[in-house]
């Protein structure tokens, strides 16, 4: 779920964004304090932003394979025990059927149930002006509670891919941390064998080499 913190960053910022600042004040100005406000006002609006970050959050995080296969050790998740049943030691297409069914299965219960939390609404602003409002400034607490709240979770994120990249370059992660470019080398070289070339990186010299040469006729 990490990294997929800045793609529901960009769902919800637009919808934050787009809370009409008159309405807060119509609202503040009739007597209402703020915590009712952002609770009948702001909170109902940015419902469908609300379901949409969680909904695209959920489903990415369920079907996502490099970052369990890199950074979960010997921790397996749905994703990864799918591709290991096709490509393992010993091919097993019924469990991966079954699994993709359970994952196929959860993303649909997600779905439906921010279909369920969202009802049948519209969600719209309907004014009768340009808004000209300006939006109201966060309480010094309140702002205070959200840098200590994000702040350490981009931290720690930042500091799970320094590591990664830290780890290409060393020879084994954990117990062997000398210099080295083998991991680069073995990722981006070229190995011609008598099947396919084991890198895509070097596409037609590679099958241009590994392809017989014709044989003159006599």
């Amino acid at each position: 779920m990490l990294s997929f913190t800045p793609i529901a960053f960009l769902v919800l910022i637009g919808v934050v964004e787009g809370v009409s600042p008159s309405m807060e004040e119509a609202s503040q100005t009739l007597g209402a304090d703020r915590w009712h406000t952002f609770r009948t006002v702001s909170l109902p609006l940015m419902r469908p932003g609300l379901a949409n970050a969680f909904l695209l959050g959920f489903i990415e995080s369920l079907a996502d394979f490099g970052n369990p296969l890199v950074l979960g050790g010997n921790f397996n998740v749905l994703s990864t025990e799918i591709y290991f049943a096709i490509v393992g030691t010993v091919a097993d297409p019924a469990k991966a059927a079954i699994l993709s069914l359970i994952l196929l299965s959860l993303t649909l219960g997600a779905f439906l149930a921010q279909r369920r939390w969202l009802g049948r609404k519209n969600y719209a602003t309907v004014t009768g002006k340009g808004d000209s409002g300006r939006n109201a400034a966060l309480n010094p607490g309140l702002r205070w509670t959200c840098y200590l709240i994000a702040l350490p979770w981009a931290a720690f994120t930042l500091i799970l891919y320094v590591l990664i990249i830290f780890g290409s370059f060393v020879k084994l992660w954990g117990y062997d941390h000398s210099f080295t470019l083998e991991h680069y080398q073995r990722a981006f070289g070229v190995v011609v064998r008598n099947g396919p070339p084991a890198s895509s990186w070097a596409g037609s010299r590679t099958a241009n080499t590994a392809s017989p040469s014709p044989i003159p006729p006599r």
